[in-house]
């Protein structure tokens, strides 16, 4: 009945294989977003065409920030729209290349450092455009997560120090359920 099913309630981790970097595990309980992102595009690709290393890296840095995919696909999505939602929570962009599998991880690193000059650079092929600050960009991000203590939608503000917030953005973080790793994203 109706008032039953409101007496039986449960919290539920998922089982999914994991990566040792040699073979696959037997299902284990894991809330880490590498793993969504594996099970879900397995699902579709073998693993030859899967850049397993980057996953294991990912899922490395995830265990690190304590960064968590708590989510449940309750509508139909496509597994594209899926692998994109549950990289969102560990600041990871899936992308296809040359028929494998790939995700690219925001964060600092170190690129290699070059100058260019008049005489290293074809002509007419470099232009710059430059985006300076004005009224309308944000200085503040309103984030939306769904909090894991009273299973509802919160939000946290996330603006750097000396900030107006006098323009606010929104944005919704489906699968993040840690007041801290919301407001963690929002800082970046």
């Amino acid at each position: 009945s109706q008032q039953a099913s409101r007496k039986v309630n449960l919290i539920v981790t998922r089982k999914l294989p994991t990566w040792n970097g040699t073979s696959w595990s037997s299902p284990v309980g894991t809330r880490n977003p590498a793993w969504a992102l594996a099970y879900i595009v397995r699902q579709r690709l073998p693993d030859s065409r899967i850049n397993l290393a980057a996953l294991l890296a990912l899922s490395a840095t995830a265990d690190a920030r304590g960064d968590h995919f708590d989510m449940v696909f309750d509508s139909p999505s496509t597994a594209w729209e899926a692998v994109t939602i549950a990289g969102r929570v560990a600041r990871t962009v899936p992308y296809m290349q040359g028929g494998a599998f790939q995700v690219f991880r925001d964060e600092p690193e170190t690129t290699p450092i070059a100058m260019f000059t008049p005489l290293n650079i074809v002509r007419n092929s470099l232009t710059l455009q430059y985006k300076m600050a004005s009224e309308e960009m944000a200085d503040a991000v309103d984030i939306d997560y769904y909090d894991s203590g009273s299973w509802s939608w919160k939000t946290v503000r996330a603006a750097l120090a000396g900030s107006s917030e006098a323009t606010v953005y929104r944005f919704r973080l489906p699968g993040c359920t840690s007041r801290t790793h919301a407001w963690r994203e929002g800082m970046y």
